[in-house]
């Protein structure tokens, strides 16, 4: 009768496995204004990180809702399960705390722009001799500032930091590779010819809550594999 008991116990045991849900009903994503790769535009949350999250889920036939808010909401509202997680963000040690980063799902590049050749980007006199402009407030603003680097000017907008370098009053440029490559493209800027050189690439993935994971443990691993076909 005992081993007819444990049977029966291994059996239940491996239908609750078999029946248990992989992944949520809907998943709930919260995301913040962030030019180019998500942003809200006449009420619509869009954006190159928000097309290549949607393809992603769609491969994995996972509904999902998106919602905008402030980076310091999202701690409480994974906290409280209303959200699942958050995107897109570059891996960071106090997050890793509470959440699970992601595979990379796209490139955070940042770049050196200037009229003149940038052949000593590396050097030591080019970072406590040279006045960099960036956008005032920006990661790559924070960067320079926290690397020792001279940063002068506070434009807001990469046009602004642009009209600023073709003007004469910023010699080297530096933030985002892609948004300033598309305002160069706007611009229409072939009258100069504009050196580049990128200078780091930051992974940006999905933060998933750690009780969500814990919850879903199958999701994640799915999800990264899922990433190479929205490439």
């Amino acid at each position: 009768m005992k081993h007819k008991y444990w049977f029966l116990m291994m059996v239940f045991c491996f239908n609750q496995n078999a029946n248990a849900n992989p992944s949520p009903e809907r998943l709930h994503l919260i995301t913040q204004e962030w030019s180019p790769y998500q942003f809200q535009k006449q009420g619509v949350i869009q954006g190159s990180g928000v097309e290549r999250l949607k393809c992603i889920l769609k491969s994995m036939k996972q509904p999902y809702l998106f919602s905008m808010n402030q980076w310091n909401e999202a701690k409480n509202l994974l906290d409280q399960g209303s959200h699942h997680g958050f995107f897109l963000s570059q891996r960071n040690k106090k997050i890793d705390k509470y959440a699970v980063f992601s595979a990379p799902i796209l490139e955070d590049s940042w770049a050196w722009f200037s009229f003149s050749d940038l052949l000593d980007v590396g050097s030591l006199k080019f970072k406590t001799n040279t006045e960099i402009t960036a956008i005032f407030g920006s990661r790559s603003w924070f960067w320079l500032i926290e690397n020792g680097y001279r940063v002068s000017k506070k434009p807001r907008t990469v046009s602004a930091m642009l009209d600023l370098m073709v003007g004469g009053d910023a010699r080297i440029i530096f933030g985002n590779e892609k948004l300033i490559n598309e305002e160069i493209n706007k611009m229409e800027l072939t009258y100069q010819v504009v050196s580049k050189v990128t200078a780091k690439s930051n992974p940006l993935g999905v933060y998933f809550s750690k009780n969500f994971i814990k919850k879903y443990p199958q999701f994640l691993t799915k999800f990264n594999n899922t990433i190479k076909s929205c490439k």
